[in-house]
């Protein structure tokens, strides 16, 4: 594949000996005819070759370039196809980034014949590295075997491409990241939920063990204020003995207020059992309308000693206002306000 500019004067009928002043032009006129129709194929042919977009080259098997196009010579990194011939003796050590690749080249092309889309490396004339994809047909002509090639500059679609693959190993890495972190948080979480399930499970034994204990104390406390009552009950009958007997007025003052405290702790043990009672939801108010100074009376008279004995001043200031509710109920929450306030109280009086 001779280069189509290398004659650029020459025409096919100067080729043959019919120029433009042979008369045995005027002899043939088919012949002319055909001449021109081939002089026209051979100059649209020229015109393709000198404006392909792509490289177009032949070579020889020793490395020498025969002819090039304008778009070899530009991708190569040479001003034009001449200079390229001119530079470029022996192409696997000049033009292709490794000369082992283009004994590789010349090996496959001589099994197969033909290579299509070849992909290979080319080095241009300012040292830089282009891929390139090659169209390659080994030919024979008189002998001689040549090679002619379409070549393609496909480095920027590598360079994509090898971008393309790393952003892909980034997103892959990335996956497998996400993918660690969601199973490190998923793990944790079944250890939470284990670790909840447990304290559940010894809340509910917690439960248990207080409630079994809760019983236990019910069952005491209904036991221990059983058992008390009945000494109680020995004594507020000899204090009932003594107070129907004739006494002096100091000594019947005396025993009512004995009386009176074993009424109060009396209470404070039917209060007891009345506790175990609330616990297991068993006491029902009993409503009745009443005047509050009686309980205040009883409050007085209860707490009057203990508010001497803590040096202070119990005062109950006189009523006359009634209420509806459980008087034993509001009787024992008056007492336990009472009995807080003497107990926390160093010094002056309890309203």
């Amino acid at each position: 594949m001779k280069k189509p500019s290398d004659t650029p004067n020459t025409t096919v009928e100067d080729l043959i000996g019919l120029g433009q002043l042979s008369a045995r032009k005027n002899y043939y006129p088919e012949l002319s005819q055909k001449l021109d129709e081939l002089e026209a194929e051979r100059n649209r042919y020229k015109w393709l070759f000198d404006n392909a977009l792509h490289g177009i080259f032949q070579a020889d098997m020793q490395g020498r370039i025969l002819a090039a196009n304008p778009a070899m010579a530009t991708l190569c990194g040479y001003p034009d196809a001449d200079a390229l011939m001119q530079h470029v003796v022996e192409m696997g050590s000049q033009l292709f980034a490794n000369p082992d690749d283009y004994t590789h080249l010349l090996k496959r092309l001589r099994q197969e014949g033909k290579l299509f889309r070849y992909e290979t490396r080319l080095l241009q004339s300012q040292g830089i590295i282009i891929h390139v994809s090659m169209n390659v047909l080994l030919k024979q002509s008189q002998g001689q075997e040549t090679l002619e090639a379409f070549v393609q500059d496909i480095t920027e679609r590598v360079n994509d491409q090898a971008r393309l693959h790393k952003l892909n190993e980034e997103l892959e890495g990335r996956v497998r990241e996400r993918t660690r972190a969601l199973a490190e948080v998923n793990q944790k979480l079944w250890e939470e939920i284990r670790e909840r399930e447990q304290t559940q499970h010894q809340l509910e034994i917690a439960k248990e063990q207080a409630e079994a204990a809760n019983h236990s104390k019910d069952k005491y406390l209904a036991a221990a204020s059983h058992d008390l009552l009945q000494p109680m009950n020995a004594a507020r009958l000899l204090v009932a003995t003594l107070r129907e007997r004739p006494l002096a007025e100091p000594e019947h003052h005396l025993v009512e207020r004995v009386h009176i405290a074993l009424e109060g702790a009396e209470e404070l043990l039917s209060d007891l059992l009345e506790i175990s009672k609330l616990d297991q939801n068993a006491v029902k108010p009993d409503h009745t309308t009443f005047s509050v100074q009686s309980l205040f009376d009883a409050l007085e008279t209860e707490f009057q000693p203990t508010a001497e004995r803590a040096g202070l001043r119990l005062r109950v200031r006189p009523t006359r206002t009634q209420t509806h509710t459980d008087p034993r109920l509001l009787m024992r929450i008056l007492r336990n306000f009472v009995s807080n306030a003497l107990r926390y109280t160093n010094y002056g009086g309890v309203l």
